[in-house]
């Protein structure tokens, strides 16, 4: 099966490790590329549940994060395959969201995937814009999953993630 992550980094991975944070999280620092400490707090079983995932649909992963060049640092880190990621930079004066967009247009469009799951707390909270915005997407079918940023990803949308992965569209 042809299926592409997107995945947001902040809000969805990790979020910032100040008070309060969810109970199974962790703080650490993690040291990035330009050789500065980055605070974050993640669930080492979410973290650890979405590598399972990951290995047992098999489908290629892409970051769409401000944190670029940076991400490898973070998820050899927290324990994720390092993969690539998109550049951002876009037009300038667009939203981050725009940027995002954009990105993963052009991205999906240079090989269409059959299936996209994208996660990214800057996705819209409603249903029915997110299902809008899956019609722009170059695929059959798509998973948009817009996370509450302090909360991150979730078993919940883990198991969204797992049955779309195993579905057939």
């Amino acid at each position: 099966m042809s299926a592409h992550f997107y995945l947001d980094i902040d809000g969805v991975l990790v979020t910032e490790p100040t008070p309060p944070i969810p109970n199974d999280f962790t703080a650490r620092d993690i040291r990035v590329g330009d050789g500065r400490f980055v605070p974050v707090a993640y669930s080492e079983a979410v973290i650890s549940t979405l590598a399972e995932v990951l290995a047992a649909g098999a489908p290629r992963l892409t970051t769409v994060s401000s944190w670029e060049g940076d991400a490898p640092y973070l998820f050899r880190a927290i324990g994720l395959p390092e993969v690539p990621w998109l550049d951002l930079s876009g037009q300038p004066g667009a939203s981050i969201f725009e940027r995002k967009h954009s990105a993963v247009l052009e991205h999906a469009s240079d090989s269409p995937p059959r299936r996209i799951v994208w996660i990214d707390d800057h996705l819209p909270k409603s249903e029915e814009e997110r299902r809008e915005l899956a019609e722009s997407l170059p695929t059959e079918d798509s998973l948009l999953l817009s996370p509450i940023a302090r909360e991150c990803l979730t078993p919940g949308h883990l198991g969204l993630v797992a049955d779309f992965l195993h579905s057939r569209s």
